[in-house]
């Protein structure tokens, strides 16, 4: 049994607003400067992203302390598992790719108040102590959900 397409009237009122497939220039032709119509006009949907990425303009320097905070962050917090089905793989890519998004400001916010003006040479996993590790852990999950 074949199925034939119904459509419902458009709400009494709303004529105006609709405009057939391929008549789109007709539509538009007769506007006047001001005018404005509602509704969908037709063609492809331009999707805007979800977020936008903040061009940040960082000198070498600050390239290279954004690379060693990022590193050592990495190094440091476990993440927090995403679902029940993700594996420890997918939290950490997950982690990575947050990390790799975030601003050199944002990525000072998970250190420690005493690490913020630590010389970049120092910024190494293996030179913390138990408790400045615990400390990051903290300051993620504070900030992170």
């Amino acid at each position: 049994m074949a199925r034939t397409k119904t459509m419902l009237a458009p709400k009494p009122g709303k004529e105006q607003l609709l405009i057939k497939r391929g008549n789109v220039g007709e539509a538009l032709a007769g506007m006047k400067g001001g005018e404005s119509r509602s509704g969908f006009l037709g063609g492809n949907i331009v999707k805007k992203p979800d977020y936008e990425v903040p061009e940040e303009v960082l000198d070498e320097a600050g390239k290279l302390r954004r690379k060693a905070i990022m590193e050592l962050l990495m190094a440091v917090i476990e993440p927090s598992q995403l679902s029940s089905k993700s594996t420890p793989e997918m939290d950490r890519r997950s982690l990575f790719n947050k990390l790799k998004k975030s601003s050199l400001e944002e990525l000072k916010r998970f250190l420690p108040d005493k690490m913020k003006h630590t010389p970049t040479e120092h910024l190494k996993a293996e030179s913390l102590s138990d408790e400045q590790k615990a400390e990051i852990q903290d300051l993620y999950k504070e900030i992170s959900p």
